[in-house]
């Protein structure tokens, strides 16, 4: 529900519609296009969303007993701190990708728009797929050996955009294989807050990773990009991605493993 659509649409379909749309105009003209994709979804949630029905007074009882749900409580949590400051890793390795990969490919790699349109719609039918598989297999090996695997995996990404002057296909598997660190998301922003808190919690747990991520990340590390390029080279923010994606790697060994194929335990249980 995380990545699939989103990818496949947002990541894949999105730069091959969006490049072609601004050959053909001008890329204001495309920016603009750009928004009604959220007008329709905003239009759809209000016409055919459904609010829950409103849990039982003896399930709010139960579930109320017990730990703490403070914010600053859940800070207090391993699993929380940590899955908080790999958001901020890898949040900022995938906005500086998203916000310098198109440049530095067309300006220092010399591809056209087409061919960068190309590269970046591969790297986003990955995530479609990745985004799935990689929590389907912590499902049975655990949400630790996973986070560290893909996130270490996710520097192959930014080492071929610099490095590699080969073939384009090739240069294209490489970073498409790369782009498995985008299966950490739905782990480190859900999954596994989800299980470290009680199901009472999970919500605020989850929200309150990603908020950590996006405001440092998705905020800070466009900036920070920015300013790198400024000062040295376009190369500057690719590698900052490789260094964000190595240390949340190193990061993920500390986690507590949450899946319950490994632990035993259920949501039923951390009530």
């Amino acid at each position: 529900m995380q990545t699939v659509f989103a990818s496949l649409l947002g990541a894949a379909v999105a730069p091959l519609v969006l490049v072609q749309l601004a050959e053909w105009f001008n890329w204001r003209v495309a920016f603009f296009m750009a928004g009604i994709p959220g007008i329709l979804c905003a239009t759809a949630v209000g016409r055919f969303v459904r609010e829950p029905r409103k849990t039982s007074a003896a399930y709010v009882h139960t579930a109320s007993a017990g730990r703490g749900s403070g914010r600053l409580f859940m800070l207090r949590e391993r699993n929380i701190w940590l899955c908080s400051a790999i958001a901020c890793l890898m949040v900022s390795w995938l906005m500086l990708h998203q916000n310098f990969l198109p440049l530095f490919l067309t300006t220092i790699r010399h591809f056209s728009n087409q061919r960068m349109s190309q590269i970046l719609s591969v790297l986003g039918v990955c995530a479609a797929i990745v985004g799935f598989l990689g929590a389907a297999v912590s499902d049975r090996v655990g949400r630790r050996p996973v986070m560290i695997g893909v996130c270490l995996i996710g520097t192959l990404t930014p080492l071929a955009a610099l490095h590699f002057h080969g073939p384009t296909p090739v240069l294209a598997a490489l970073m498409f294989v790369g782009w498995v660190g985008t299966a950490a998301f739905p782990i480190f922003m859900g999954v596994i807050p989800g299980e470290t808190m009680p199901p009472r919690s999970a919500a605020t747990a989850i929200g309150l990773v990603i908020c950590i991520g996006e405001v440092v990340g998705g905020f800070g590390a466009p900036l920070a990009g920015g300013r790198a390029a400024d000062l040295t080279t376009l190369a500057a923010p690719i590698q900052l991605a490789i260094g964000c994606a190595l240390f949340a790697g190193i990061l993920s060994m500390f986690l507590v493993e949450t899946a319950p194929a490994k632990t035993g335990s259920s949501a039923v249980e951390r009530l």
